[in-house]
This record gives C-alpha cells, sequence and structure tokens, in this order.
C-alpha cells in the first residue's frame, strides 16, 4: 500500500538525524493521527489526508530548521515522490492543496474537507506536545519571545479549529491555559 510505503519512507529520512527522529515522533506521527481521526469522522478521504500528514513537513526534515517556504517545497517533494507511484492526477492535486494550506487553518478549513482536516490535526500535534514544540521554537525563531510563539499559535488557532478538533483536545488546552498566562 502506497501510504504504508510513504510512512516508512519518511520514518527513515527522519531517522537520519536525531533532530528528524524527534520531528517524526513529536509531530509527523501525532498529525497522521489526529488527520485520520478527523477524516473518519467528518468524511474526508482519509488516504489524502494520511499522505498529507506524513509530508507536509517533510521539507524540514531535508533541510533542517529552514521553515521558509515549506509548504511549497513540501509539495515538490510530495508531488515528485507519488508521481513515482503513477498516483492519480486528482489525487495528487488533493494532496499538494492539503501540503500548501496546512499553516493557515482559515485558509485549509475554507477549503476541501482534507485540507482542513490537515490543518487541524497540524495544531493539534502543538496542543499534545506543548514541551517539544517549546523547545522547537526557540530553536527556530529569534529573540526573547521565542515560547510565546507557541502559546500565541494555539491561543489563536484554537477558535478557528473544527468542533471535532476542538473536543478531542480539550483537555490538554485546558491544561494549558493553566500553565500560560499568555493564553488565559
Amino acid at each position: 500500500m502506497l501510504v504504508d510505503y510513504i510512512r516508512e519512507y519518511v520514518k527513515g529520512e527522519c531517522s537520519n538525524t536525531a533532530i528528524g527522529r524527534e520531528f517524526y515522533e513529536n509531530h509527523l506521527i501525532l498529525v497522521a493521527h489526529y488527520g485520520i481521526k478527523l477524516a473518519v469522522e467528518t468524511g474526508a478521504d482519509p488516504e489524502i489526508v494520511e499522505l498529507a500528514a506524513y509530508l507536509h513537513d517533510f521539507s524540514f526534515v531535508i533541510d533542517e530548521m529552514n521553515m521558509e517556504q515549506h509548504e511549497t517545497k513540501g509539495v515538490a517533494i510530495a508531488e515528485k515522490l507519488l508521481k513515482q507511484f503513477n498516483y492519480p492526477k486528482d489525487k495528487l492535486e488533493r494532496v499538494k492543496h492539503c501540503i500548501l494550506n496546512h499553516s493557515s487553518l482559515a485558509r485549509a478549513c475554507g477549503a476541501s474537507p482534507e485540507e482542513a482536516c490537515l490543518a487541524n490535526a497540524d495544531i493539534m500535534s502543538l496542543i499534545a506536545k506543548p514541551d517539544y514544540w517549546v523547545k522547537i521554537s526557540s530553536l527556530t525563531n529569534q529573540g526573547e519571545e521565542n515560547s510565546n510563539w507557541f502559546y500565541e499559535q494555539i491561543a489563536k488557532s484554537w477558535p478557528l479549529m473544527m468542533a471535532p478538533a476542538r473536543a478531542i483536545m480539550e483537555d490538554k488546552f485546558n491544561e494549558l491555559k493553566k500553565a500560560a498566562p499568555i493564553m488565559a
């Protein structure tokens, strides 16, 4: 099955560095997990969501710590990989749109169900692993407000998330609100 191959390929590439391994375990796996849950619940195509989940931030693994234009880079990587398997063009376009729009909940939620699932799952992974994301934000962002980036992302994203995503993450979100006054 193609999804199994892509998952193992991404896992293998991520295992080449400590940062890649952590990224796979603390982000990509979770995005796939939550994305599939949301796809099943909302009627989106789980295969599209899962492929996009494993590939949406894969450019970060190839070019560590460089998130600049990672959506565009991710689209190119996904297209190259999936074309090798003669993946149907219409499905390929849907995967590419998911990757391109995953960083904007507002844009993704106004698009296809698959895009909405991926964008929501992306934020869900942040909520699920706050310690990891505070650490990553301090490595990738400049200035004194490094850890605040994470909390600001969650606070502004929460009201935009789809109801099933908020229901899944509500307890964890409430824990974060107690721990981080910036979110109150």
